[in-house]
């Protein structure tokens, strides 16, 4: 197996990783539905610890990619691949932000509007918008270099966008 396999299958496997977290993460802690956090907080408080602590596998998982990545696609262009792990990095320490404010909304935690808005500012705003930013940085290099099919690199640049 070449390193670029290696390092390529790391980051799917990453990905895969990052997607189960976030999905189980989202929907134990109520950031994916209408009630919200403090619901769920309200709920099973060990299932809404389960799920902060799956939002923060999920930001590990985010600056994982990028860094599994990064040694591939620096040959191709290396400014945009160090562009993607940047933002990469911001998505994951926005996360991981959303993740620990979780933790003040348990009942005994306290500070409930302030966690709250630190939260919805992290992974409803600045989060998003740096995994945006990461998706065209990626999509771009896999569309000029051809390292995926270039209908896939346009699907991409037009959904982050």
């Amino acid at each position: 197996m070449t390193a670029d396999r290696r390092w390529t299958l790391q980051a799917g496997l990453i990905y895969l990783l990052a997607i189960a977290a976030g999905a189980l993460g989202l929907g134990l802690t109520g950031m994916a539905n209408e009630a919200g956090p403090p619901a769920a907080a309200a709920g099973s408080e060990t299932g809404f610890v389960l799920g902060a602590i799956l939002v923060m596998v999920m930001a590990a998982a985010c600056a994982g990619i990028a860094l599994s990545l990064y040694p591939v696609l620096k040959r191709y262009n290396g400014w945009l691949a160090l562009g993607a792990v940047f933002f990469r990095s911001v998505e994951a320490v926005m996360f991981l932000i959303a993740g620990v404010t979780l933790f003040f909304l348990l009942p005994s935690g306290g500070a409930i509007a302030e966690a709250s808005a630190v939260r919805t500012l992290t992974a409803y705003v600045l989060g998003p918008m740096a995994f945006t930013a990461g998706t065209i940085l990626y999509s771009v290099v896999f569309f000029r270099y051809r390292l995926l099919p270039r209908w896939l690199a346009v699907w991409g640049i037009t959904a982050a966008v």
